[in-house]
């Protein structure tokens, strides 16, 4: 600490191997800032606007687009929003002759964040499976393009029984184009979504966590410990002090 004496700012004590890839993590993510940016500009050139500008006004968000919020390892995005943007984004700059390798680079890598935890499930040879979380994030039962609905579809694919509970989506409840997409996408729906968390509790032998809901770690209480958890989010800051043999997540 001596070594820091007259520098204001907050000291980390880290292994030497995080230290070293904390450099090189840094230095990764401003080389993709540098071309997220640059990619941005190729397109508002062709669109006559002012890139600087447009880049001034996103960086004053310190909310979200400057901040923890989308920098934290987990599972994949999804929603009406992000997918549906990058998709227009994506479009509009090869309409307009722009190559835009970065940004369509995104979902591809979106796609094999779901097709990760599909691969850590069949690893640890999961037969039936509860999943907290049908939509892509807590307090919302907008289910369009919801990750865990791909890997939903993935699983019954190699033969999983899943059920799944999520206190914000209720059948009874839904209208319109958002429970058509849903039983469009999910046309056994109704069989597996759970009204109580306690159904998928009992019987499974992996728990999947796909929301940062606090109140889900609470629930797992009742669980014995013997059960495989698979946290998608990290929603358990120190995991082992849980109890849980084994708990486990990815890109964490």
């Amino acid at each position: 600490d001596r070594l820091y004496q007259g520098i204001h700012a907050p000291i980390e004590h880290v292994t030497l191997e995080e230290a070293e890839f904390l450099k090189i993590t840094n230095n990764v993510f401003h080389a993709l800032k540098v071309g997220f940016a640059n990619e941005i500009g190729r397109v508002c050139d062709r669109l006559d606007i002012d890139s600087h500008k447009l880049m001034k006004l996103v960086c004053s968000d310190t909310k979200l687009n400057i901040s923890p919020a989308y920098l934290m390892p987990g599972f994949a995005f999804g929603g009406s929003c992000l997918p549906k943007d990058l998709r227009s984004l994506t479009y509009n700059a090869r309409r307009l002759g722009v190559e835009v390798p970065i940004l369509e680079s995104i979902l591809p890598s979106n796609s094999q964040q779901v097709n990760l935890a599909r691969i850590k499930l069949q690893e640890i040879g999961a037969k039936k499976v509860g999943i907290f979380g049908l939509s892509f994030k807590a307090g919302t039962d907008d289910l369009r393009e919801s990750p865990i609905i791909n890997l939903i579809r993935d699983l019954w694919q190699d033969g999983v029984d899943v059920l799944v509970y999520d206190p914000d989506v209720n059948l009874q409840e839904m209208l319109g184009a958002n429970l058509e997409y849903l039983e469009r996408q999910l046309p056994q729906i109704k069989t597996i979504l759970c009204d109580r968390a306690e159904e998928i509790m009992s019987g499974s032998d992996v728990l999947v966590l796909s929301q940062k809901r606090p109140e889900f770690l609470d629930l797992l209480k009742n669980v014995n410990h013997s059960v495989m958890i698979l946290d998608l989010v990290r929603l358990a800051d120190r995991p082992e002090s849980l109890g849980f043999a084994k708990y486990t997540g990815i890109s964490w």
